[in-house]
């Protein structure tokens, strides 16, 4: 679902039709016909696609946009990273290793649009949503052939793994802050995350991710890498072509150097919420199994699957952050949610509880003040 607050259309319009004129000067008659957000996505960025038409040299010419603005008042993540999330994007997509949608122009003057922006070719495909969820009969993943999703989630799978073949990080100079002298992309991950969950509840903290968090920092793996993560790789943020083969990643605001297995814990974990929270759906038919997903990690990448149930529970405790966070923004915009989504109880809490055998997030009675 797109984020709470949207702006007017035709103020839209009118402030991009004169931007665009100044990005293609030899534009006559230059118009934007269409306009509109996605009905499914678009929580951490305001995202608008949108059709322009113009003349030029004589000739009819048209294009079609997606426009990305910075989060302002409906911000989920403490640092969004927006600028640092189209540089990476633009550096994927340039790099030829995975498809993303080729970024035009961008904006960094806030005046414009009252955040800054940039302008990115629009694709023409199909997304999986968050609701229902690709395991969902009554999705469109779920209507497919078991023969057609097997297609989908392995072309999927393959395009995540392509990112971790090399490091990317060092391969494609990409402009994410180094960990501090001695410490790693690992550890550096954590320790924002360990903030990200104070700031997300306004200094209220579920018992559950106080828990998670002295359990991570317990049982910290030995080997703690710097390297790239795409941070939220999941099928829902990916788009699929007509043979349901991947042709574009996105939404890389997440994008990391915790390495390429917070990626993996990040993946799995996002697949448990998807199939197995609230037994809602037996997996389909198609859709590739745990044991399946680690063989061709193993394959495809090369790389190990050590300290697994480390990065799932690290992968639990950023998606509690998010939710929290999520949820509070969604209650003082005024967008219903169901009664199981709050701070004190909602899907990652779930999981991430059943994980490390803690007692079910609604148990708890309130949340905890941290300094």
């Amino acid at each position: 679902m797109p984020i709470a607050k949207q702006r007017e259309m035709k103020g839209f319009r009118q402030t991009m039709e004169a931007w665009l004129r100044e990005r293609l000067p030899d534009a006559r008659d230059l118009a934007i016909d269409t306009a509109e957000t996605p009905r499914a996505v678009g929580n951490s960025n305001e995202t608008i696609m949108f059709g322009a038409t113009w003349q030029e040299d004589g000739r009819a010419c048209s294009g079609d946009y997606v426009i990305r603005i910075a989060p302002s008042d409906f911000q989920v993540m403490m640092n969004p990273q927006f600028r640092e999330s189209m540089l990476v994007q633009r550096a994927l997509g340039e790099s030829g290793l995975v498809p993303t949608p080729k970024v035009l122009w961008d904006e960094a003057d806030p005046e414009v649009l009252g955040a800054p922006f940039f302008v990115m070719e629009r694709l023409r495909g199909r997304v999986p949503t968050d609701n229902p969820s690709y395991n969902d009969p009554e999705s469109w993943v779920g209507r497919l052939s078991p023969a057609e999703r097997e297609t989908l989630w392995t072309s999927a799978f393959q395009t995540f793994c392509a990112i971790h073949r090399q490091d990317l990080y060092t391969m494609l100079d990409l402009p994410l802050p180094p960990p501090a002298p001695g410490s790693s992309g690992l550890e550096q991950a954590l320790a924002y995350s360990d903030r990200f969950i104070v700031w997300a509840g306004d200094g209220q903290v579920h018992p559950v991710a106080l828990a998670t968090r002295d359990w991570l920092h317990a049982n910290l793996p030995a080997h703690r890498p710097t390297g790239f993560g795409w941070g939220d790789p999941r099928i829902e943020n990916m788009m699929f072509g007509d043979d349901l083969r991947c042709i574009a990643v996105m939404d890389l605001e997440l994008a990391n150097l915790a390495g390429p297995q917070a990626d993996l814990g990040w993946w799995l974990f996002m697949d448990t919420q998807a199939t197995l929270t609230g037994n809602r759906h037996p997996r389909l038919e198609g859709l590739g199994d745990r044991a399946r997903t680690l063989e061709l990690w193993r394959e495809w990448t090369g790389r190990p699957v050590d300290d697994l149930e480390w990065y799932e529970v690290f992968a639990g405790y950023r998606n509690i952050a998010c939710s929290t966070r999520f949820a509070i923004l969604c209650r003082q915009f005024g967008r219903a949610l169901p009664s199981t989504v709050s701070a004190l109880d909602n899907s990652s809490l779930r999981t991430t509880a059943q994980m490390l055998g803690l007692k079910p997030p609604a148990s708890y009675d309130a949340l905890v003040t941290v300094g």
